[in-house]
């Protein structure tokens, strides 16, 4: 979930590289929509905006399969540290 910025188009183009699938979202998606959109696929690592971090939020106990979370652009440590997953990192 990014806006429509670079940073956009330079992770799309680094996930085809290494032969990942990308599943594009409605940013609007909140509460069930985005959990049944998510869990799906079984969606394993994120990109998403700082933006769209409340959203996520919301619904982060009902994500099956998210473990990675990539946060854009940097957000406060104490935002991000009380995700349930392995990895959290925000640049």
């Amino acid at each position: 979930m990014l806006l429509n910025y670079p940073m956009y188009l330079y992770t799309w183009t680094a996930i085809q590289k290494i032969g990942a699938i990308t599943v594009h979202l409605n940013t609007a998606y909140k509460g069930d929509m985005l959990v049944f959109t998510l869990n799906l696929p079984d969606v394993r690592c994120m990109f998403i905006h700082k933006d769209y971090l409340p959203n996520l939020l919301h619904v982060k106990d009902c994500l099956a399969t998210l473990k990675t979370l990539i946060v854009y652009p940097e957000v406060p440590e104490e935002k991000i540290r009380n995700l349930n997953m392995y990895h959290v990192k925000s640049f």
